[in-house]
């Protein structure tokens, strides 16, 4: 069986991550946001890869760790789904929120490698929105990642669905009955 992979994506603390984990502890394979690994080592060795520095050496090793992780994924016969925690097209939507111009080979790698059509999308939300040393975004500046982040997998043809502000175990019963359907 073919395995497919499946965004969960989203602006900054919107639940994204809570859902990857409760999802791999059920038993899914599962891939995890790199981004804030990427920060905080940058951090131990006072290196300007960090978003706010350096956009786009931060962009170039996320995108090569996206890419390692999409080829990660072998079929399983027991696993139908892999679950991001981010793709690549999300590298995309913060370069343009920053109007930085995307390479030619960051686009050419998102065109080559697909994902499910169906991208699960989870909105802004005030009452669990958090900052901290990696996020540094405030909650109006999420919200304006969150649409154009929708607006770049619209553009390139995924159809974005938004998960509802629910618990996790809702979040989840409403991403797999729209994989099943």
């Amino acid at each position: 069986m073919k395995v497919q992979r499946v965004i969960i994506t989203g602006g900054p603390s919107t639940g994204k991550t809570s859902i990857i984990n409760k999802l791999e502890d059920s038993g899914f394979n599962c891939k995890h946001e790199m981004s804030r690994d990427i920060i905080q080592d940058a951090l131990r060795n006072n290196s300007d890869c960090v978003p706010w520095l350096n956009v786009l050496k931060f962009s170039k090793t996320v995108i090569a760790q996206r890419e390692a992780q999409y080829h990660s994924v072998k079929s399983k016969k027991s696993k139908k789904y892999t679950f991001f925690d981010r793709g690549i097209p999300d590298v995309y939507a913060y370069m343009e929120y920053d109007d930085l111009d995307i390479p030619i080979d960051f686009l050419k790698l998102g065109n080559e490698l697909r994902y499910h059509s169906k991208i699960f999308l989870t909105p802004a939300w005030k009452e669990i929105y958090e900052n901290d040393a990696e996020r540094k975004e405030d909650f109006y500046k999420a919200k304006q990642l969150q649409q154009y982040i929708h607006n770049t997998y619209k553009d390139l043809g995924y159809d974005v669905i938004i998960v509802p502000k629910a618990n996790v175990e809702e979040r989840i019963k409403f991403i797999l009955k729209h994989l099943e359907n």
